[in-house]
């Protein structure tokens, strides 16, 4: 989120696999405003996109300062923290996360 350079950052987990263009979850418009997005209802960290933002870090940062220790780290607090938030951007799961038994 401090990566403030760059206007949107698409993150794959290394053991994600891109089949098709994503050109679209750079250029999205139903990413403005928003702090993340993640596939689903919950964000399992395969694939996040990320608008970069000063006020977003340093909210985390002091909110991972007191935070507890979660089982699964990062996709547990992020979905934690912004349960319900407006911030939050569900993309299409069906596109944007699957399984390994789904091939």
């Amino acid at each position: 989120f401090n990566l403030t350079q760059y206007s949107r950052i698409v993150y794959l987990d290394a053991d994600a696999i891109v089949t098709a263009n994503v050109d679209e979850l750079l250029e999205s418009r139903a990413m403005e405003g928003r702090a993340f997005g993640a596939a689903g209802d919950y964000a399992a960290g395969a694939v996040l996109v990320i608008n970069p933002g000063k006020e977003a870090f340093e909210e985390i940062a002091e909110a991972l300062s007191s935070a507890p220790r979660y089982l699964y780290g990062e996709q547990d607090f992020l979905n934690d923290h912004f349960r319900g938030d407006e911030r939050r951007s569900t993309l299409d799961a069906k596109h944007y996360d699957c399984l390994a038994e789904d091939f």
